[in-house]
């Protein structure tokens, strides 16, 4: 938009230019004329006047038009990648159906999105010692990523941590937060 309103400024100064310095007027013979008549050279004046704002227009009209034309919308955002936690039950790390499922699902989006790669992280709930629950985490993270590298995923964009205990979704001491606990998770690097 700054460049059409540039792009009228100059055309109005050249053609301000142009009539201005195109012809010098002739002196008035008739100072009692109280309505200044159309004479011939004035006519010719304002018709040449008028065929030089029309050559503007045509050439930079399109001109704005194109430059109007060459801008790019920006890039669609990039498509949010959200991969889903998996779920073990006690003291296991064995993948269930929907484990197998959701990882199927997590290894085509790899797939489809070559340059994505992600971080497994092992999770335990509180019960047990902590050093055996971050060997557990371990194992439950490197089961979900051996499962995706069967799937054709390059190892070397996998990689995984086990927290073990310390980081539980839900901090409360149930069954229900137990199992909430228990997972393996995806962050994209």
């Amino acid at each position: 938009m700054k460049k059409r309103a540039l792009l009228v400024m100059m055309l109005v100064l050249v053609f301000a230019f142009a009539v201005g310095c195109g012809k010098k007027p002739e002196p008035a013979t008739d100072l009692t004329q109280t309505e200044p008549g159309l004479g011939e050279a004035e006519t010719d004046s304002a018709d040449e006047a008028a065929g030089e704002m029309s050559r503007f227009d045509d050439l930079f009209g399109k001109t704005a038009e194109k430059d109007e034309e060459q801008i790019e919308e920006p890039p669609p955002p990039p498509p949010v990648i959200k991969l889903e936690d998996i779920r073990f039950d006690f003291d296991k790390f064995t993948l269930s159906a929907e484990s197998r499922r959701i990882l199927a699902g997590a290894a085509r989006t790899l797939k489809e999105n070559t340059e994505l790669r992600v971080q497994i992280e092992g999770h335990c709930d509180d019960r047990g010692t902590q050093e055996y629950n971050l060997a557990l985490g371990q194992r439950r993270a490197q089961v979900a990523k051996n499962y995706m590298v069967n799937f054709g995923i390059d190892p070397g964009r996998i990689t995984i941590i086990s927290y073990g205990e310390e980081r539980p979704l839900d901090p409360a001491s149930n069954e229900e937060a137990w199992a909430e606990n228990r997972r393996a998770h995806f962050n994209k690097r």
